[in-house]
């Protein structure tokens, strides 16, 4: 009884920060990048592994796994980018989305 419990409240604690993240995502106070590797991360903890409402979120994960984001792009100086990639590739909008 008392693993039912605590998945309960662990579920629901879960919930809560889906939510959250998902608030973030909308006020552009987390990056779709940032936030889409949260919620793939916590789908599990949700019983939600095959949900289509995650799928999307699943595929951003996966898709930008090998791009710098959040803190791994605070130490790097934006013209270090523009260097390495055309800014066609990488630039402002590329930047908006990862932070």
């Amino acid at each position: 009884m008392t693993a039912s419990i605590y998945n309960k409240e662990h579920r629901r604690f879960t919930s809560a920060k889906i939510v959250a993240a998902a608030r973030s995502i909308l006020s552009g106070e987390l990056s779709v990048v940032a936030g889409a590797r949260q919620l793939a991360t916590w789908r599990f903890d949700v019983g939600a592994e095959h949900d289509s409402d995650f799928t999307f979120f699943v595929g951003v994960d996966s898709e930008t796994d090998h791009l710098p984001v959040g803190d791994a792009l605070e130490p790097t100086p934006v013209g270090a980018f523009s260097s390495a990639f055309p800014i066609g590739i990488i630039g402002p909008a590329w930047l908006s989305l990862s932070r």
